[in-house]
C-alpha cells in the first residue's frame, strides 16, 4: 500500500462514517464506539487485504525470544493500539498502519501527545520509552509503514490527520480535503 492508496482508503471510510454513524459524532458518544464503526469501514474497503487483518484495542507484539507478549510502547504495562492492519505474527514487517484516534474535544490532551508518540514508536521513528522514567522498555522495534493520529471532528470537513511514515521524522499535516 503507497499513501495514495491509504488516503483513498480512509477517505472512504471517513465518508462512510459520516454518512451511515453522524448520530455518534453529533451525540459525542465515547471515542471507543466511534472507532470501533471507523475500524468496520476500513475492514470492510480494505477487500484486497493480502492477509491483513483490522483489530482495534491491538495490545499484542513481539518478545525477543519469538513469542507474543503485552505491547510495550511507552508504558511498561504495556499499550492498547486504537486501529492497526496487521497480519497478526511475529514479522513486524507485516505491520502495515495504524491509527490512534481523538475526538474533536479531547484532541489537545495529555493522551493526545502520547498518542502521537505511540505513532512515532510504531513507525520505528523512535525507541520504546516509559515516558515517565525515559528509559528503553523494549529491545522490539515496531515497524508499521504508517501512523495516523485522526482527530474526528464535528463536521467531517474539519477533520485532521497526522500521518507518520516510515523514514520520515515529521508526520505530514492533512486536513479531510487533502485526502
Amino acid at each position: 500500500m503507497n499513501i495514495n492508496e491509504l488516503k483513498k482508503l480512509i477517505k472512504d471510510s471517513l465518508d462512510d462514517l459520516y454518512d451511515k454513524d453522524n448520530y455518534l459524532i453529533i451525540n459525542d458518544l465515547g471515542e471507543r464506539c466511534i472507532v470501533h464503526r471507523f475500524a468496520l469501514y476500513l475492514e470492510n474497503r480494505f477487500l484486497n487485504n493480502q492477509g491483513y487483518y483490522i483489530d482495534c484495542e491491538y495490545n499484542k507484539a513481539y518478545s525477543d525470544n519469538g513469542g507474543i507478549e503485552t505491547k510495550k510502547v511507552i508504558s511498561e504495562n504495556g499499550n492498547a493500539i486504537d486501529i492497526v492492519a496487521t497480519k497478526r505474527n511475529n514479522n513486524p514487517e507485516d505491520d502495515l498502519f495504524c491509527f490512534e484516534i481523538k475526538k474533536w474535544n479531547n484532541n489537545d490532551s495529555e493522551g493526545a501527545r502520547r498518542d502521537k508518540d505511540k505513532l512515532m514508536v510504531l513507525t520505528g521513528l523512535m525507541l520504546p520509552i516509559n515516558f515517565e522514567t525515559r528509559a528503553t522498555i523494549s529491545n522490539g522495534i515496531f515497524r508499521y509503514k504508517f501512523g495516523i493520529f485522526l482527530v474526528v471532528a464535528a463536521q467531517k470537513n474539519d477533520v485532521k490527520l497526522d500521518i507518520y511514515k516510515q523514514g520520515f521524522r515529521d508526520p505530514e499535516e492533512v486536513t479531510y480535503s487533502d485526502l
